[in-house]
């Protein structure tokens, strides 16, 4: 299978709502106080940080936002810039989820226990650093389910990717995607625990649509990545079902069928 049929599964059949009623949920800011606020300082910067590429430092300045000016309107804007983030995360996580169990069940004979011991402790690794992301992603994925506003009054406007950036390919994923195809070598341990950082910046161009001029950021794909790799049935089912009413007057979407066959499974 290739790397863009694997992330297209992954980005369109992956992410988030427990409880939407009664959660607690932060409420959004009337509107009009668009108007009347001034810009959060840490909002501003976050901007600065995801257009230099710097995911993680933009990341830190949404919680500032959040945490420090609760009766700000921009918190929308933080709530969903988070949120992107967090699922370019669970996106690279859950390819190389993936490529891993590939590899696992093509291992043969020729494989000795330490080379199985590592194949799991390294899968171990990677299920659990997916579930952290999962675990951040829930609050602001909340917050965006329950405040969603498709207009553009908070004018939030994801980046091009540079011109020396490509569009995800196999090639990012090195001796891991090679492992899962034949399974073995295994793949080193910094293949699986090193940086992540290009590969990440890679998914979030491509989730929040930037890789084509004639795509840009679309809240049903968004919800519907958000919704795959969530393991809180709840809460995949409140992204799923709020695919089917945003696409309410496009029933051949595909988007939309795939949301429709995921609820019919969750059932």
């Amino acid at each position: 299978m290739s790397i863009n049929k694997k992330i297209s599964i992954l980005l369109s059949a992956f992410l988030f709502l427990l409880g939407i009623a009664g959660c607690g949920t932060q409420a959004k800011p009337t509107t009009s106080l668009i108007t009347q606020s001034k810009v959060p300082e840490p909002y501003t910067l976050a901007l600065e940080k995801l257009n230099a590429g710097d995911l993680d430092m933009a990341l830190k300045y949404t919680d500032f936002v959040i945490n420090d000016f609760k009766d700000s309107p921009y918190i929308y804007n933080a709530q969903l810039i988070k949120s992107t983030i967090l699922v370019s995360k669970l996106t690279v996580n859950g390819i190389k989820v993936s490529y891993m169990l590939d590899g696992m069940h093509r291992m043969g004979t020729l494989n000795n226990m330490d080379d199985v011991n590592k194949v799991k402790s390294y899968s171990d690794f990677i299920i659990a650093q997916g579930r952290e992301y999962e675990a951040s992603l829930k609050e602001p994925i909340r917050y965006v389910l329950v405040n969603f506003d498709e207009s553009d009054v908070h004018k939030v406007k994801f980046p091009d990717p540079p011109s020396s950036l490509t569009a995800p390919s196999k090639s990012d994923f090195g001796g891991l995607s090679w492992f899962a195809d034949v399974g073995y070598p295994i793949p080193k341990e910094d293949e699986i625990k090193g940086d992540d950082k290009e590969g990440i910046l890679k998914a979030f161009y491509w989730i929040a649509g930037s890789y084509s001029k004639t795509r840009s950021f679309s809240y049903p794909d968004f919800f519907y990545n958000a919704s795959i790799k969530i393991e809180d049935v709840a809460l995949r089912k409140d992204l799923l079902n709020k695919v089917l009413q945003l696409t309410e007057s496009d029933k051949y979407n595909e988007i939309r069928i795939n949301a429709q066959e995921d609820l019919i499974k969750l059932k």
